[in-house]
């Protein structure tokens, strides 16, 4: 990251055509030498976090119930990820994805870390490992019929929340939009979707949460591990 920063400082354009690194060749302020440092790093860098990012993104899908391995669901992601990466980078229009894509991600990430934080926090910190892994009925946490309501509708609020504060690279039409167009283009997305996902979902699952709550402290004793 401390390397792109650098980069991105010095050579303003990169990045914003097909031709990501042609700025590279047409530039004096970083020596040739930096420029090779620059692409190794990039490279083992990327190879890095993908190969974490696809297994976490295998594990999310299995949590979902589909009957699959996790060598499976990890295939099933690279190849849908391979794909959409094709289409991105080969198009002339990337740069503009790519901005889309984070907008888009900032909407949803934002309420969703709210609402685990606020039910980490009535949770007093701690959850059953094994009922967390268990996807049946029997589950501590399965609830109606998998589907924790509250949450589902804390979410939503708070992504409604989220995207009327946020400044867009994509029309956006008035009514979705109102407070960041009473802002002039002022964008508090995340401020918003945190602050809205995070208190709707306290006075939603408030109740049922810190009853499942006592509930975990009895499997934890039962399972040997301790509780604070």
């Amino acid at each position: 990251m401390t390397l792109g920063a650098v980069v991105g400082t010095f050579i303003a354009n990169i990045g914003g055509k097909a031709g990501a690194l042609v700025p590279f060749a047409h530039q004096s302020f970083i020596p040739a030498w930096f420029v090779d440092v620059f692409l190794v790093f990039a490279i083992v860098q990327i190879f890095g976090i993908n190969s974490l990012d696809m297994y976490s993104s295998g594990v999310s899908l299995q949590a979902t119930g589909v009957p699959v391995k996790r060598y499976q669901a990890v295939l099933v992601d690279c190849v849908i990820a391979f794909g959409v990466t094709l289409y991105a980078v080969f198009s002339s229009s990337f740069t503009q994805y790519l901005s889309d894509f984070v907008d888009i991600v900032i909407v949803w990430i934002a309420p969703w870390c709210a609402i685990f934080l606020v039910d980490w926090a009535l949770r007093r910190g701690r959850y059953v490992p094994s009922e967390l892994q268990s996807t049946g009925r029997g589950s501590l946490y399965w609830r109606n019929s998998g589907i924790h309501w509250p949450a589902w509708a804390a979410q939503l609020i708070g992504m409604f929340a989220a995207i009327s504060a946020l400044s867009a690279t994509f029309t956006l039409p008035h009514w979705l939009n109102e407070v960041t167009y009473h802002n002039q283009g002022a964008d508090f997305s995340i401020f918003l979707g945190m602050g809205a996902g995070g208190l709707a979902y306290l006075l939603l699952a408030s109740k049922g949460v810190r009853r499942e709550a006592d509930s975990q402290d009895q499997l934890l004793l039962e399972e040997g591990l301790a509780v604070a």
